[in-house]
């Protein structure tokens, strides 16, 4: 009965020492492996594919670590952000100026930021009266009368023309 019981327990204790070095491929009992070489964050999380802290539901494109809640926008045409919106404020977007005489300089007090330059706008602020298309840095005419606002200078150069 004695090397029944020897046995048994020699069994247990060889059981649970295999059991404390964990099954092949693991780390010691109560870690959990880390992310593999190519993984892109702190932890393989089943729920977050792409690994940027955002799980499925909430990452609106859980194969693209760019693509999450906290991204920042660019211009190319995809929602980073998940909020619905494609380039909206894009971080990487230029000033563009509204032309609205469209004499293809803009007005430096009528400005938006975006990716594509909207309709009647144009990238330069060099107008110096946009309600008039003969008034701007191109000019080269003399004009005997104002050019609309009491102003003479038609060629935005600060003077009189």
């Amino acid at each position: 009965m004695i090397a029944g019981t020897r046995r048994w327990l020699m069994v247990v204790a060889l059981v649970l020492a295999g059991c404390a070095q964990g099954s092949p491929g693991e780390g010691p009992i109560g870690e959990q492996p880390g992310p593999g070489p190519d993984a892109a964050g702190p932890a393989n999380n089943p729920n977050d594919v792409d690994n940027d802290g955002f799980e499925v539901g909430v990452d609106c494109n859980d194969n693209n670590p760019n693509v999450n809640p906290s991204a920042l926008e660019s211009c190319d045409s995809v929602d980073q952000d998940c909020d619905g919106d494609v380039d909206e404020e894009a971080f990487d977007a230029s000033t563009y100026y509204a032309d609205t005489d469209g004499d293809g300089y803009g007005d430096p007090d009528a400005s938006v930021d975006a990716c594509n330059p909207p309709a009647d706008h144009v990238a330069n602020d060099d107008d110096c009266y946009d309600d008039n298309a003969e008034v701007n840095p191109g000019q080269t005419g003399f004009f005997t009368t104002d050019r609309g606002d009491g102003s003479f200078d038609w060629d935005c150069s600060g003077g009189v023309d």
